[in-house]
């Protein structure tokens, strides 16, 4: 019995990266370009030598811009955004190889190791709020309904700018002394709006949208005609994004984390 219990522990810890985001306004599945920070704290309580659940409060921020974009099409779109992430989750980790080999009470008949690559995956609840720059002001996009939404154009109705999501990743985990650990971890979120970004449908009735939203609402809906060629003159019905995808964002981290042993 000494032996199971010598395996549990408690770690405390804090963890800096960057997190990108994928959607409508980015080009490529899988993509470093536009990276923004991220920073958070864990607390995890182990198991085993190779389980563990953990939970984490992080907050990041992403952007997207079409005129980075590698298509005429969504250059022609001209639109962007930006949105702090701040998220909260639970997450089983699950390590390739019997852990912390600093704990002197582990059993003597199995040979435990200071690194291994892990796995995780659980669910979070994440807030985003999508805005973009007008007028050298960052202006929130959901109230704008920039897509036709709480207007007369349609039936749809504003976006929660909080939901679910399922976090999962990759890491490698270090353990330099028997109470500091270092882990590198690349972690995905699979989300369940496509909003993120504020980009999803078909552009709205410009008109009708500047009538009942107005101005701002319009003047962001549809900035093809800001590009000096003056892209569209009637974008009402056309495409300004894809429905059939969600968006996703990515946390990738370097934690560092202290480690209580309870036993």
């Amino acid at each position: 019995m000494q032996n199971l219990q010598a395996q549990v522990s408690n770690e405390l810890g804090a963890s800096i990266g960057f997190c990108n985001y994928l959607g409508d306004l980015q080009d490529k599945d899988l993509t470093f370009k536009s990276p923004g920070f991220s920073f958070g704290v864990t607390a995890k309580h182990t198991f085993s030598s190779m389980f563990a659940l953990r939970g984490n409060f992080n907050v990041g921020r992403i952007s997207g811009n079409d005129e980075l974009s590698n298509k005429l099409k969504n250059r022609n779109r001209n639109l962007s955004f930006r949105s702090h992430i701040i998220e909260l989750g639970v997450v089983a980790e699950i390590s390739a190889l019997p852990f912390d080999r600093y704990n002197h009470l582990n059993s003597s008949n199995k040979r435990y190791f200071n690194w291994t690559p892990y796995f995780v995956g659980g669910l979070n609840l994440f807030h985003f709020n999508p805005k973009a720059r007008y007028e050298g002001v960052w202006v929130p996009l959901r109230p704008l309904g920039t897509e036709g939404q709480n207007t007369s154009f349609n039936s749809q109705r504003e976006y929660s700018l909080t939901q679910v999501g399922l976090p999962f990743g990759l890491g490698l985990k270090f353990q330099l002394s028997s109470q500091i650990c270092v882990a590198f971890e690349i972690g995905a979120r699979k989300t369940f709006t496509d909003y993120l970004d504020d980009v999803s449908g078909l552009y709205p009735d410009q008109t009708l949208l500047q009538n009942e939203k107005g101005k701002v609402a319009a003047d962001l809906s549809y900035r093809g005609d800001e590009l000096t060629q003056g892209v569209g003159v009637n974008p009402t019905n056309s495409v300004r994004g894809n429905s059939a995808n969600m968006d996703w964002y990515t946390m990738n981290t370097l934690t560092f984390t202290y480690k209580f042993y309870k036993n």
